[in-house]
């Protein structure tokens, strides 16, 4: 069978509204890397090898929760021939900004080297591997999809998990509890930091142990989508951070800037409220992050 015939890329699933948004996100991406090539010379030879809607959309089982504030994302992957395309972070954020202005639908775009997407196919990379089995293909530059990956067996993904829990459950609990430390001197914007830190890590934790990827990222509310998207419409990560008020919007919101503007910006503020609030947070996403990971590691044990 010729490869081509294999690759997804309808998008008949969707309702037509949602359709048109994804076409609308991909005439978006490749039209801004495409001028931004143009205007850069030693991007001469940059292209887009492929790009792929993954997660809810492409199965199907997207969220719209409004009584918990949680609409899942458009989840992207750009496969760029280029490390230094790849690491512009001046081209990606503005898609990222223009995204944001475009639809209310927000965008996860997460870019990589085709090589590196191929080389983690290769490894096993089960991330990569879904992507590959459920996605649909928005743009390809050959007409050929994601090479093979190979299958890791449940056994070869025991150690991988384990140790990914170990390490980044343990760090983010430390983070925890100094942010604790901090609310309790009343050194807010020390305690935003490390609340923030946690936080990060404990979708982190999450991610690494069911799909051996994280992006990287330090947007706490990408991380947050990515999380719920990959455990289900029904997830218990949609408990914290919930955003059902505008006090609970404005304090994650304080929280996600605060990796940045709480360490060097003199007018970041958060109050003593809002950290109480997102103390309690981010232990009910300490044990969730702990359910579902030892879950998910006695799953590979007994298979």
């Amino acid at each position: 069978m010729n490869l081509h015939t294999m690759l997804k890329t309808t998008l008949d699933h969707l309702p037509e509204g949602k359709q048109r948004t994804i076409a609308e996100v991909r005439r978006l991406i490749l039209n801004e890397v495409e001028t931004y090539i143009e205007h850069k010379s030693r991007y001469s030879h940059s292209y887009i090898v492929w790009m792929v809607l993954f997660g809810s959309y492409a199965r199907g089982n997207y969220v719209v929760d409004h009584l918990n504030g949680y609409i899942s994302d458009f989840d992207i992957l750009v496969a760029v021939n280029g490390r230094e395309l790849a690491d512009d972070t001046d081209l990606w954020y503005k898609i990222d900004e223009k995204l944001e202005r475009l639809t209310r639908i927000p965008v996860n775009v997460i870019v990589h080297t085709h090589e590196e997407v191929a080389q983690w196919l290769k490894e096993g990379q089960y991330f990569f591997s879904d992507i590959r089995k459920d996605g649909i293909y928005l743009h390809t530059n050959s007409g050929k999809g994601l090479p093979e990956p190979k299958h890791l067996s449940d056994t070869e993904r025991l150690p991988i998990a384990e140790k990914h829990y170990k390490q980044w459950f343990e760090n983010a609990n430390e983070f925890l509890i100094d942010g604790g430390n901090a609310l309790g001197r009343k050194s807010f914007k020390k305690a935003a930091f490390e609340f923030h830190q946690a936080t990060e890590r404990f979708y982190g934790c999450i991610l690494l142990v069911l799909s051996n990827y994280r992006p990287k990222t330090h947007n706490i509310e990408t991380l947050r989508h990515m999380t719920i998207d990959m455990t289900g419409a029904n997830s218990p990560l949609l408990a914290s951070f919930a955003g059902k008020d505008k006090f609970q919007r404005r304090s994650f919101q304080r929280l996600k800037r605060a990796y940045v503007d709480a360490r060097y910006s003199e007018h970041y503020e958060i109050t003593e409220e809002e950290l109480v609030w997102l103390a309690d947070q981010v232990k009910v996403l300490k044990e969730t992050t702990q359910q579902l990971c030892e879950s998910y590691l006695q799953t590979l044990v007994n298979s």
